[in-house]
């Protein structure tokens, strides 16, 4: 009995064995294991495929022989992660390179400790190799596909939006986005902008695309947009179960061609007409050949009038038209045919057709020639090639001409050119295929889930997204561990619906682990079927955790940034109004008959204006558009300034600040009153959060680390609830009662740290009050900034005639009174269309002009000047509140013209003036 147990033993210890080695054959990940001298005892065949080498080569060599083989640091890396396995006793992973015909490959090992069983049995170590090469490449493709796509959507000339099944306008490429430029374009459904109805249009294929999942395409005249006709394409690109999600929507403006193609029709009848009426002329000519010479004459006088009008028309059309024998050779291209395709008409005339015709669309071009002798019109598209290899789109219309017998006797082709409406659609086209391409997943954690949703596989890689669960752990429990209570409803759902022998979904949810850790997790997967039976379902994961924490980061930065476009706008507006408030107090300020009284409160009215002009530029800090006045400075010295300015307030309220402030604090180059203004903010916020308790502490401290500043303000009030906190910057969000707070404050000045190259931070609790930190870099040399010492103005000699435009009418008449009053000979415009007139009417020494008008720009009125009175453009003298807008920096830069900042004092236009005028 004793060996009958010994051989069944036997034979179970060999079936296991011979199981062991098909699991190793059939794995496709390369399979080591080692002892701690590092000697192979077992490896698998897909190990010696990555390696590139025999198998008996690398069973028998020593794991470091062939790590050296890898990548400079392979033994290293190994060594360390061989040293963390053994001490912790839990899984390593690690990456190798490898370098082969040129080409690095990636390879992915995960490494752990096996211990045996036997006395005398050493534990050895088991890794598993996986070539992750394709992983690296997609992540990089993905990366440049998205920039490529933007790249191609702005590139398309014509208006193209993408829009929801709410009829919004997601995304708007840069042709849209100027034709609308004034209007919101996330505020307005596709219908109010194309249409300007309250409604979907039931003919607009954006309806029918939504309805039908196809391509939809009309030709529609808008009485909206001026009675425009608009060719409008809508393409479906997100189709699921409940229909389609999104459209692309591509228009097209071609009324211009519309018009073109009446006018020819119209021409064409008009022509026939006139044919048949000198057809007629010519019979009877003819009756009278023999009578009288002289009408026949006339006769043809007519007919050659008649052919040179014809060939007028034809030479003048705005689509190619050409003519072509039965042998397939030109008789005829009008101009536009010549200057589409390259070549000449000398050239051209007597060559065959075959020399434009794309390779490619010979079979379209010979069908055309079929239909064409049959004496058939014919519609079709094909690719031409020109005379420099360029491949274009035509859209043709070939139409027979007979002889009077009724044979053929040519072929007449009208062709429009439809290049760019093909690369539009090919650019689409590519760009959803190269996304349908990129999108497939390529995870690390391999999964096979039964028909009742529990774990059957799961590679050991999940230990990576849910810390603490190894692989054997899960097997044969419910794929409901591992999900977030919040998303198990909407997984559940996939096993509860019919399932389909072709479903492929991918979903995202929220794994957690032992301690409750919340993962982002990316799954994509597919239904498994034996006989046509579902049994399972087989699938990858991704941890996603850090792309959703960069998606964050990415929306915080879109939501500064558009405030940024808001606020700029908004300084700008002020800049014209302030220069009118301030040069019309000092015009009243000269007034040596005015009471002191009113002087001083005119004195007044210039400093608060100049004051707004700060909060302007301080505006212009914010949205990027205006830079810091730098300067070496002492944040300490900045501190205590700002607390002595709102001393009174928090003493009233019982509010206490106490300064920590370190003595030896390095200098460093700094705006100030940018400083200033977040200090204040800070300490207002704490004032107004510690007056609710009714008091309470305010604690500044600084202090340096390495080479950055550190300041803090920490008070022991209310406190942050912790859901506020990763608000706590965004725009216009506030905790205060309506109107006690805009929400702009935090803003502007997390934005003005950002821009001194800084950082902020906050922390706080319910009732444990609110921390806000700030890390300065010191900087060791600042910006020196050229200091100008105003001079007096210069009294002109003589009449000196001065034309200034100026749309708006305070500001226009505040400046002409301002050089009048100096001496100057004043005439103004409000327009450049009105600067034209007046200069056309006579001559000007100077001319003073705003950037910004209605109509005609200053960029615009300079052009005209530099062309018709070249004299004049070093005599021009620009008004700008937009001074580091691109357009405007780039005018500047190449015109070298005559700049004035708005807002303005009057010395500084008159100094300014005078520099022009005696330059």
């Amino acid at each position: 009995m004793e060996k009958t147990g010994t051989k069944t033993e036997l034979k179970v210890a060999q079936q296991a064995i011979k199981i062991f080695e098909t699991f190793l054959c059939a794995y496709t990940d390369g399979i080591a294991i080692t002892d701690f001298s590092h000697n192979n005892i077992v490896v698998n065949e897909a190990l010696c495929n990555f390696l590139g080498k025999d198998y008996q080569e690398v069973a028998e060599a020593n794991l470091f022989d062939w790590l050296e083989q890898l990548d400079g640091d392979a033994v290293k890396k190994w060594a360390t992660m061989e040293g963390v396995v053994r001490k912790e006793g839990e899984s390593r992973d690690v990456e190798f390179t490898k370098t082969a015909h040129d080409t690095v490959l990636y390879l992915s090992v995960n490494a752990s400790v096996l211990e045996r069983a036997g006395e005398d049995e050493t534990d050895v170590i088991v890794s598993i190799w996986r070539d992750v090469t394709e992983h690296k490449q997609a992540e990089e493709a993905l990366v440049h596909a998205a920039e490529d796509w933007q790249e191609t959507f702005d590139a398309v000339d014509d208006l193209v939006a993408i829009v929801d099944s709410e009829r919004n306008v997601i995304r708007a490429n840069r042709v849209m986005k100027e034709v609308f430029s004034e209007i919101d374009l996330k505020e307005k459904k596709c219908y109010e902008l194309f249409h300007g109805s309250d409604e979907p249009i039931l003919l607009c294929p954006c309806t029918k695309s939504f309805e039908t999942g196809e391509l939809e395409h009309i030709e529609i005249k808008e009485p909206h947009l001026d009675d425009h006709i608009f060719d409008v394409f809508t393409y479906p690109i997100r189709v699921e179960e409940d229909g389609v999600k999104k459209v692309v929507h591509v228009v097209r403006d071609i009324t211009n061609r519309k018009q073109a193609e009446e006018e020819l029709k119209k021409t064409k009848e008009e022509l026939e007409v006139r044919v048949y009426e000198r057809t007629s002329e010519l019979i009877e000519a003819n009756k009278k050949l023999q009578l009288e010479i002289t009408d026949r004459k006339r006769a043809e006088d007519v007919i050659r009038e008649s052919e040179e009008k014809y060939r007028n028309i034809v030479e003048s059309a705005s689509v190619a038209i050409f003519s072509i024998d039965l042998d397939r050779k030109f008789l005829f291209g009008n101009d536009y045919f010549t200057e589409w395709t390259g070549y000449k008409k000398e050239d051209i005339i007597g060559k065959e057709i075959d020399l434009l015709i794309h390779p490619d669309d010979i079979l379209i071009a010979l069908e055309a020639e079929k239909r064409g002798r049959a004496g058939e019109n014919y519609e079709f598209e094909m690719r031409v090639v020109t005379k420099y290899g360029v491949v274009g789109w035509g859209s043709f219309v070939n139409r027979p001409i007979f002889n009077e017998d009724g044979s053929i006797a040519e072929i007449h082709c009208i062709v429009r050119d439809i290049t760019e409406k093909k690369r539009a659609e090919e650019a689409l086209k590519d760009s959803e295929e190269r996304y349908r391409n990129l999108v497939e997943n390529i995870n690390d954690v391999i999964f096979n889930i039964d028909i009742e949703g529990i774990f059957t596989y799961i590679s050991p890689a999940i230990n990576r997204i849910s810390n603490y669960y190894n692989a054997d752990e899960l097997i044969g429990q419910s794929f409901a561990h591992l999900v977030h209570p919040e998303d198990l409803p909407d997984l559940q759902k996939i096993f509860e619906r019919d399932i389909d022998v072709d479903m492929e979904e991918s979903r995202e949810f929220r794994a957690l682990d032992k301690n409750g850790e919340v993962h982002h997790v990316r799954t994509s997967y597919r239904v498994q079927f034996k006989e046509g039976v579902p049994v399972g379902i087989t699938g990858v994961m991704t941890d996603i955790t850090e792309l959703k924490k960069m998606e964050a980061q990415l929306i915080q930065t879109e939501k500064l940034s558009s405030l940024g476009g808001i606020l700029s706008g908004v300084a700008h507006e002020l800049n014209n109004p302030l220069t009118a408030i301030i040069v019309n107090s000092q015009l009243l300020a000269r007034k040596s008959e005015l009471p002191v009284d009113v002087l001083s409160k005119l004195d007044t009215i210039q400093k608060e204006s100049m004051r707004c002009a700060k909060i302007v530029g301080g505006l212009l800090a914010f949205a990027r558009e205006h830079k810091p006045e730098r300067r070496m400075i002492n944040v300490n010295d900045v501190i205590v300034e700002s607390c002595k300015l709102r001393e009174y307030e928090l003493r009233v309220d019982n509010v206490d600040i106490e300064l920590d402030l370190f003595d030896n604090i390095a200098e460093t180059s700094a705006d100030p009153s940018q400083l200033q203004q977040v200090f204040i903010n800070l300490i207002n916020n704490a004032h107004d959060a510690l007056k609710e308790k009714s008091g309470g502490v305010l604690n500044i401290r600084s202090y340096k680390r390495d080479e950055t500043i550190l300041i803090e303000f920490e008070d022991n009030g209310p406190g942050i609830p912790k859901e506020n906190i990763n608000k706590i910057f965004d725009p216009f969000f506030t905790t205060k009662e309506m109107g006690k707070g805009t929400g702009l404050g935090l803003s502007i000045i997390y934005g003005i740290i950002n821009e001194h190259g800084g950082k902020m931070n906050v922390e706080g609790g319910i009732d444990k009050g609110a921390k806000f930190t700030i890390e300065l870099p010191i900087e060791k040399e600042a910006a020196e900034i050229d200091k100008v010492e105003m001079e007096r103005p210069k009294k002109p000699e003589g009449a000196i005639s001065v034309l200034v435009v100026e749309d708006e009418e305070s500001l226009r008449e505040v400046i002409s009174e301002a050089l009048s009053n100096e001496g100057y000979v004043v005439q103004t415009a409000n327009s450049g269309d009105k600067a034209i007139e007046l200069l056309k009417r006579g001559g000007y020494d100077v001319i003073i002009s705003d950037m910004k008008m209605p109509g005609m720009s200053g960029q615009n009125l300079y052009t005209f000047v530099q062309k018709e009175y070249p004299e004049l453009t070093d005599k021009m003298l620009f008004m700008t509140g937009d001074v580091l807008g691109k357009e405007t920096q780039s005018f500047f830069k190449i015109t070298g013209a005559k700049l004035l900042e708005k807002p303005f004092e009057i010395d500084v236009l008159l100094n300014v003036l005078n520099k022009v005028i005696f330059d």
